[in-house]
């Protein structure tokens, strides 16, 4: 089969323009101060009542009430205003007792986001009996198969390439025909990755003609929405892009440019004058990851754990399960990723973000350039990953 953008249907046509809602300053499509506004299935509002959540955001009012009637979504909005639960709540109160599996697919870039959906399936979900499983790169292709026959999830979260491999398989045992709703999470990030955008428009054109499809990033360029209409028709769109709200409500954020040989001390200084539970550092080079996470621990008495790419997926998880559960006295996680966007824009730089008692550091090593508000909706955006622990 062909990739090329082509071949999905195009409802953004000049014979059949779309209906498109993007809500202003002044208008709303719906105004509902709780989650009981929203027709919920009651099972669902006890879970939400639990989770904490009091009053829907933004995009969540704007969002679920059309959501929740099968209307595909477009949605961009920064990072901790719910994006994740509109898809949630929504998916789970249209699907009935009798749902068959593999009614819900949601696809997404990395398999520690996909991990987090999960959990937010099951945390909302947790009175319902509704299955959700992950599946992603760093597992074995047999041990997947395995579970999915065994467990036949009613959801499935999955990155692109790992999915379309197990559809793609004879006898495969992804039911692609019962997918009712087709949900892209970060789908910036998945639609600027030629190969990962090239798998989901494969895996798109397996699925039934009939079904809704929601989309949502906190960021999204102008190539990127063109691309993700091409999934919709007649979508509601909310495009958040007010640049005040681009940042967390109580979230402070410093930079320092710094000379080389000043990043490590003036890192020793922060960690032991701010008071914190956890703090994640980001770096650009394993190398750097291995020596800071050494010279904490055998130098400074600063217990940590370090993650990269070519750990193994069990490795990866032991780590941020270990992170999660807070085995350690004191929480330092060095985490090296060369996919990470704002590794590679941010240069000569020392970034602490504080939200409350958790911090992320981000250093670098190169040139110097200024602080760019993607790349600050971006940290906001690791400080929810942060919240989730």
């Amino acid at each position: 089969m062909s990739h090329e953008e082509d071949n999905i249907p195009d409802y953004d046509s000049d014979d059949e323009p779309n209906k498109v809602h993007q809500p202003k300053n002044d208008q709303m499509v719906a105004n509902h101060s709780s989650f009981n506004d929203f027709n919920l299935k009651e099972d669902l509002l006890r879970s939400v009542k639990e989770a904490g959540f009091e009053r829907p955001s933004e995009v969540q009012y704007n969002c679920i009430p059309n959501a929740i009637h099968g209307t595909d979504i477009l949605c961009q909005a920064k990072a901790g205003t719910g994006k994740t639960a509109v898809f949630v709540l929504s998916v789970l109160n249209q699907l009935a007792e009798d749902t068959p599996p593999y009614s819900c697919l949601v696809l997404c870039h990395t398999r520690e986001l996909a991990f987090q959906i999960k959990n937010e399936f099951k945390r909302l979900g947790k009175y319902t009996n509704f299955k959700t499983r992950a599946i992603f790169g760093g597992v074995e292709e047999q041990d997947d198969i395995a579970i999915l026959k065994q467990k036949k999830p009613h959801i499935l979260v999955a990155t692109p390439g790992r999915c379309l491999s197990l559809i793609n398989m004879k006898n495969s045992v992804i039911e692609a025909k019962n997918v009712k709703y087709f949900v892209v999470d970060e789908c910036d990030r998945v639609m600027e990755s030629i190969k990962m955008r090239s798998d989901v428009q494969e895996i798109f054109m397996k699925l039934p003609l009939q079904k809704q499809v929601m989309m949502f990033s906190g960021t999204m360029s102008t190539e990127s929405k063109k691309i993700c209409r091409k999934f919709m028709k007649d979508q509601l769109e909310i495009f958040i892009e007010d640049n005040a709200k681009l940042v967390l409500h109580g979230l402070e954020q410093y930079h320092l440019k710094l000379e080389e040989k000043q990043k490590i001390p003036i890192l020793i200084q922060f960690l032991n004058q701010l008071s914190f539970n956890q703090v994640i550092i980001f770096v650009n080079k394993v190398e750097r990851a291995i020596y800071l996470s050494k010279y904490l621990q055998e130098e400074k008495k600063l217990e940590n754990s370090v993650i990269y790419r070519t750990l193994s997926q069990d490795q990866r998880t032991k780590v941020y399960s270990e992170f999660k559960e807070g085995k350690k006295e004191f929480q330092l996680q060095l985490i090296y990723s060369e996919e990470v966007l704002i590794l590679k824009e941010l240069t000569q730089l020392l970034i602490l973000i504080c939200l409350k008692n958790k911090m992320i550091i981000c250093i670098e090593l190169e040139e110097q350039v200024v602080l760019k508000q993607k790349e600050l909706l971006f940290l906001s955006f690791l400080l929810k990953i942060m919240n989730r622990f």
